[in-house]
């Protein structure tokens, strides 16, 4: 990590041993096998970095499978899928009626994670402030991409407008 008055980076890198223990994957394997029977543990790894620059702020990330899982477990065409994920943010911080607003844009995609209800790609883009120390507003809209019917996706695409008050105590 690096901090001056100017610039703060960081950067950040993980291994799991078995990346099928994390939420989505751990719901989808259990689902298909009826239980928690894991034929073998894949690891994951994952880097991240971010950037703060006066009222900006660049987020990127990036997580992916060591190996594939076995095709009745997490599958992908077929057979076992390797998925992985990324995701890159730019933010800008700024001051309206007194108060701290951000706008931000992201994109973000998958590859053979159709298993785990992830789209292939998505677009986002959200408006938040805060309104005291402890109350926020947000409001995003993401457009999703699903995987193409060759993959076994439906090759459609879905909007979602989200609102949402945040009470921190």
């Amino acid at each position: 990590m690096h901090e001056s008055d100017a610039l703060t980076f960081a950067v950040n890198a993980a291994y799991i041993n078995d990346i099928g223990d994390s939420d989505n994957l751990e719901t989808t394997i259990a689902g298909t096998l009826g239980s928690n029977n894991v034929v073998d543990h894949v690891g994951g790894w994952a880097v991240g970095s971010v950037a703060s620059f006066g009222p900006f702020t660049l987020i990127a990330e990036y997580v992916a499978a060591t190996d594939e899982f076995a095709a009745n477990e997490v599958a992908f065409r077929g057979a076992g899928a390797k998925p992985e994920a990324w995701q890159v943010e730019a933010a800008y911080t700024f001051t309206v009626l007194e108060k701290e607003t951000t706008f931000a844009l992201f994109y973000q995609g998958t590859d053979e994670a159709l298993a785990v209800g992830q789209p292939e790609e998505r677009y986002m883009v959200g408006l938040s402030m805060a309104l005291t120390e402890y109350v926020g507003i947000a409001l995003e809209w993401a457009h999703d991409e699903d995987y193409g019917t060759a993959d076994g996706g439906t090759g459609e695409s879905a909007d979602t407008l989200t609102a949402q008050l945040a009470i921190g105590f």
